[in-house]
């Protein structure tokens, strides 16, 4: 039995945490042959701050009946979680990193000759800032590092300003500038876009300079498919006109056609030819525009690798080899994966020691990739291990509105890690040793983390019981499921249909219910659009939708031997005519926009299956 060096007894039997500023998992094991294992090399995580004198303790939501697990859950009887921020600790690592270095990184900014900012009218706050403020030099200098970081960006949007605009209809402007700047609540994207769209051509010389760089902005900060198609869009219109297009921009748009090709090579009848000829573009832009950038070659690097194009991956590699590019944190996230698509532990563990060593920051996105790649080893205990090592150590719960999702390509948080890894590289450039123990955020597992494992308990074969105790320690952590942790989690009964484990209809009942409870807690929230700890959660029909239903009830078909009438008659009640009205009362799926169910009708539905036999 594999055990953590979590915490020790002293000598009056009591339980006490080791060192706290770092956790030895020994959860990267000396195989000697298939099937055994031998304890080998500690696998050394970086423990954060010892918060263990302000977390609370709390009893965690039990799920126990007569049959292991019940329909209903039991009381929550835990006491408050402290929370945590994690733009403040990114921005303490910041501090520290850059505190403790000036000279070396005062000496970088004067060598690159940075343009000195424009002088205005808070040059007297400013003034009274440095006076008053001891951190003044560090937060100056970080601020000259992030501009110098920005700077292709910030050039490149000065030069736009000086191209000539062309006169524009004041009707269709108007129409524009309302869709642009609306008065009251948010952006609605569509009409937006139709406003750009009725400008004369070519569209982005008939708007003022600063309406386009809003409207760039806009586009690109869209949660959805559907803006961030769009964006791509207006770059390649901005291009065609002969305005310059900055290498943060470029880099942008062809992540998003990435993912596009990515998701389209899924389908066996897509057509793929339109969107890799994008991608090469792209490619060829971001050479001859701006002879690439470590930014880029990470990108086409993954998109390599996930695509199977050994040319692209070569032509990277190539670069880190003859020295074009340094590998910087993210290379090292992307080799991991590599390693663990082709179940090579040993190259998993030599990788993550280089991370460690080389002194770069280890957040969650660091370890969920390793427990990722675990998982593609096929390497259960250790995965299994290194994932209870971040629930046991987890004293804190995420902040609302803070939250360490690194999907948006322009997220603060993803800002943040990049300047300090920039930071880093600088510092490794001057021959500067990069101090580990100040690079350290705490390790507090999100979403991607309980993915993760859902995943992994959830493949043909796996436990349901494992499942749900991922949703316990959710609750614990008061890390409420979001929409893709419940698909995830339903997706078990599809690739266990009919078997006789855990995967049955009493296991089916319970997560049912565990679903109707959650419905119930964000019901009670006043108003319901209050934003909650995930992101994401800030509408209860994120969740409670057509999509989630209909999942729920092929579980049903599945599990059964024989499906019960009640399930089929449910199914008729909610989407038996394809062709009727839809109500006044439904909403709209937020994953493919198409006409939903209302949150309440699922709810009710979900009720009508938990009273099926």
């Amino acid at each position: 039995m594999l055990r953590l060096p979590l915490a020790k007894r002293n000598a009056f039997g009591k339980l006490i945490q080791l060192h706290p500023k770092r956790l030895l998992c020994s959860v990267l094991l000396s195989s000697s042959g298939p099937g055994s294992f031998s304890v080998g090399t500690d696998f050394v995580l970086p423990y954060p701050r010892d918060f263990s004198q302000s977390a609370s303790r709390y009893d965690v939501c039990q799920f126990s009946t007569s049959h292991g697990r019940s329909a209903k859950t039991g009381s929550i009887t835990r006491k408050k979680v402290p929370s945590i921020s994690f733009e403040n600790e990114y921005d303490t690592v910041l501090k520290q990193l850059v505190g403790s270095n000036l000279p070396v990184l005062t000496k970088h900014i004067d060598q690159a000759n940075l343009q000195p900012k424009t002088r205005g009218a808070n040059d007297t706050n400013e003034l009274l800032e440095s006076m008053l403020d001891d951190d003044y030099e560090i937060k100056e200098v970080t601020r000259q590092l992030a501009r110098l970081q920005n700077r292709n960006y910030q050039e490149i949007k000065e030069a736009r300003r000086q191209v000539e605009r062309f006169k524009t209809p004041v009707s269709d402007y108007q129409l524009l500038l309302k869709s642009l700047y609306p008065t009251s609540g948010s952006i609605n994207l569509a009409a937006l876009y139709r406003g750009y769209q009725s400008l004369p051509t070519p569209r982005p010389l008939h708007l003022l300079p600063q309406h386009l760089e809003d409207l760039i902005s806009t586009f690109m900060d869209g949660k959805t498919p559907d803006s961030r198609n769009i964006f791509t869009n207006l770059i390649q219109d901005i291009e065609d006109c002969g305005l310059p297009v900055s290498e943060f921009e470029y880099t942008t748009s062809a992540l998003i056609t990435v993912k596009s090709f990515l998701a389209e090579i899924r389908n066996p009848t897509a057509n793929t030819s339109s969107t890799m000829h994008k991608i090469e573009k792209l490619r060829e832009q971001l050479e001859q525009v701006h002879n690439k950038s470590i930014s880029s070659t990470n990108l086409f690097y993954q998109f390599g690798l996930k695509s199977r194009q050994q040319e692209i991956v070569n032509e990277s590699v190539k670069d880190f080899q003859n020295g074009k590019f340094r590998p910087n944190r993210v290379t090292m996230m992307i080799s991991i994966m590599n390693e663990g698509s082709k179940r090579n532990i040993e190259g998993i563990k030599s990788l993550y020691e280089t991370l460690f060593q080389e002194g770069y920051l280890i957040d969650i996105s660091v370890v969920n990739v390793v427990l990722k790649a675990f998982i593609l080893c096929q390497q259960a205990e250790q995965a299994e291990v290194l994932y209870q090592s971040i629930v046991t150590q987890s004293k804190l719960r995420i902040a609302p509105g803070s939250t360490p999702d690194f999907i948006p390509s322009n997220s603060v948080l993803l800002k943040k890690a990049i300047l300090i890894d920039n930071v880093v590289q600088i510092l490794k450039d001057n021959q500067v040793p990069v101090n580990v123990a100040k690079l350290r955020v705490p390790l507090i597992p999100d979403e991607f983390t309980y993915l993760n494992m859902l995943t992994h308990y959830s493949r043909k074969g796996g436990d349901l019981n494992r499942c749900l105790s991922v949703l316990e320690d959710m609750n614990r952590l008061e890390f409420e499921p979001t929409f893709a942790i419940y698909m995830r989690a339903y997706s078990g009964f599809r690739r266990n249909q009919k078997s006789t484990s855990s995967w049955n209809r009493n296991g089916l009942k319970v997560l049912t219910q565990i679903l109707c409870d959650h419905y119930q807690r964000m019901s009670k929230r006043t108003p319901l659009s209050t934003k909650s700890v995930s992101e994401g959660l800030t509408h209860i029909s994120k969740i409670f939708n057509s999509r989630l239903l209909r999942r729920v009830i092929k579980c049903y078909k599945t599990t059964y031997w024989e499906v019960p009438q009640q399930v089929f008659d449910i199914e008729a009640e909610i989407f038996g005519d394809s062709s009727a009205t839809v109500p006044a009362t439904t909403t709209v799926n937020n994953k493919s926009g198409n006409p939903g169910v209302a949150p309440s009708t699922v709810y009710r539905a979900l009720t009508k299956l938990l009273e099926i036999a």
